[in-house]
């Protein structure tokens, strides 16, 4: 006998849950860690709403609680990880001289692993703060944010191939 749609989609939130309650249980990065306890917190509730027949509910709680919450919450603080830095530096470079890479990068900090067009979301931070990258307020830092332009590529190269694809 196979399991209801129900079932399946609860138990697939439930595992979501499990997965996301492994990074604040054994990442050593404050960021990781933040974001599991949210999305295992967004993901049960997307478990319970599912089990409750409400699927559009169980989106909006696992989207909640494993993109926005977290997100926002990491971009007002200024938190995050490495590539956060590197993506707005490399902006930060290409606006000062027009290119993306350090000629003789001295060590780690001034390798830049990207492709050129990746620094083109570190652009919007080196203009609203003047290429200092000293951080600025809330709004510079919200509006300013690599995450912040990668999930707005995200979702444009999304809706664009759905778009195509009909």
């Amino acid at each position: 006998m196979t399991p209801s749609r129900t079932v399946r989609w609860t138990a697939g939130w439930l595992l979501a849950a499990v997965w996301a309650l492994s990074f604040p249980l054994f990442s050593g990065l404050a960021p990781h860690r933040l974001w599991g306890w949210c999305a295992a917190a967004g993901y049960l509730a997307a478990a319970a709403a599912t089990a409750l027949g409400r699927r559009r509910e169980a989106l909006g709680a696992a989207l909640l609680g494993a993109v926005a919450v977290p997100l926002l919450y990491l971009v007002l603080t200024g938190q995050g990880q490495s590539e956060v830095g590197v993506i707005e530096r490399s902006g930060r470079l290409l606006l000062a001289t027009g290119k993306t890479y350090v000629d003789h990068p001295a060590g780690v900090g001034e390798y830049t692993p990207y492709l050129p067009a990746m620094s083109l979301l570190g652009l919007p931070r080196a203009l609203l703060d003047g290429g200092s990258g000293g951080g600025g307020g809330w709004a510079v830092r919200l509006l300013g944010d690599a995450r912040i332009w990668c999930a707005a590529a995200l979702a444009g190269g999304t809706w664009a191939g759905r778009r195509l694809l009909g």
